[in-house]
């Protein structure tokens, strides 16, 4: 099960970020990380946590994944389109800038044998679980 923790900051970034994407308003949104991009699927199988990020047009230089305990971090960057000057926007939904996404998981992780492709847009994540999250069958003395 993904154990997220509630953090009353976060409704009000995405307010923030919302308020300047409808307004066109100006600021620091830009510099600050998107809070809910990529979208994820988190699941897990008998071995593995397998995470889906959808993150289209990225190069996957740009992007970075760290493992360390029960928590796993996909952070990038996306570049900005620069081909279009920004007055002749109408709408804009789609921009660039940094972007970090963390799961914390109920369960430790082995982040040393943690795997990561990236193919036609969907960065796929599997990290084990460490050793001594496994269920061990124990035997009954007689």
């Amino acid at each position: 099960m993904v154990r997220q923790e509630w953090n009353p900051w976060n409704d009000l970034e995405r307010l923030h970020a919302e308020m300047t994407r409808m307004f066109g308003l100006g600021g620091f949104a830009g510099d600050e990380p998107e809070p809910d991009f990529p979208r994820l699927n988190v699941r897990r199988t008998q071995e593995n946590v397998v995470i889906e990020a959808v993150a289209p047009g990225l190069d996957k230089d740009a992007l970075e994944i760290t493992a360390v305990g029960d928590t796993v971090t996909i952070r990038g960057q996306r570049r900005r389109d620069t081909s279009v000057a920004e007055d002749r926007y109408l709408r804009r939904e789609r921009d660039g800038g940094r972007f970090a996404r963390s799961v914390r998981l109920d369960t430790r992780l082995a982040p040393d044998q943690a795997r990561a492709t990236y193919q036609d847009g969907i960065l796929r994540v599997e990290v084990p679980y460490a050793p001594e999250s496994k269920p061990h069958r124990v035997q009954i003395a007689s």
